[in-house]
């Protein structure tokens, strides 16, 4: 049995986020965005160093962030990097390709959720 294709943005959970913020889904969207970025760029930097506690740190706010919005591919990757990282798995750098291609694939989709 397949497992089921997880979807990139879950209507479900950001529906109710949206009926919950109502007007101010923008500017939420707008800081998610912004706080991401951001993120990804202090994981990338932390990534090189190899601190694994503030990795670890880093992916949680993400994933956090991400199941918040119902960004169901994108809390899964970063869960799983979580994951290896826990149970002592050193994750190469190159594992930021798939987190940026994850949240490339939000951007892509967000706007048509904003309607």
């Amino acid at each position: 049995m397949g497992q089921a294709q997880l979807k990139i943005i879950d209507p479900a959970v950001f529906g109710d986020l949206k009926e919950t913020m109502g007007m101010d889904m923008d500017d939420l969207i707008a800081d998610f965005t912004e706080d991401t970025v951001f993120h990804l760029s202090t994981l990338r930097e932390k990534m090189l160093y190899g601190n694994v506690h503030e990795i670890l740190d880093t992916l949680k706010v993400l994933q956090a962030a991400g199941s918040e919005f119902g960004l169901q591919s994108f809390s899964k990757a970063c869960k799983y990097i979580e994951s290896d990282l826990e149970q002592g798995y050193i994750q190469d750098p190159e594992v930021m390709s798939v987190l940026d291609s994850e949240f490339e694939k939000v951007l892509e989709q967000l706007p048509s959720f904003r309607k």
